[in-house]
């Protein structure tokens, strides 16, 4: 969690967080341990190169460079999408810029899917 979370010139956003939230994110592992475990590989482009539906990529310019080429190839792969990236976030976008990741949200919610439309406005709390 460290390395995925991790700033490029010192520490990470796991390290950042409150002990009782690092309790929490360790305690619920299993599953992205289980990820890890199955061996990774790439994953079949093809179905990606179909989607036509509005897609935002959010890139965040501090992650780790893995993180970044991931992002940078879903782009390639969808041209139509809207790429927005948060130069001082880490991977952990909601703890780096909580704010930022919300906006983003509420204005992507608010667009129109065709027959649905979803307005969801962050709660003032």
């Amino acid at each position: 969690m460290r390395y995925v979370s991790s700033y490029p010139a010192a520490g990470s956003a796991f390290e950042a967080t409150s002990e009782a939230r690092r309790k929490r994110l360790l305690a619920n592992s299993v599953g992205m341990f289980a990820d890890l475990a199955s061996g990774g590989g790439t994953i079949d482009e093809r179905p990606l190169r179909n989607v036509n539906l509005p897609v935002t990529i959010v890139d965040a310019g501090l992650s780790p460079s893995f993180l970044r080429r991931s992002s940078h190839r879903l782009k390639q792969l969808l041209p139509q999408a809207r790429q927005v990236t948060l130069q001082q976030s880490g991977h952990w976008v909601a703890v780096d810029a909580h704010d930022e990741l919300i906006r983003i949200l509420a204005t992507e919610s608010l667009s129109v899917t065709p027959g649905i439309v979803r307005p969801v406005r962050p709660s003032s709390s």
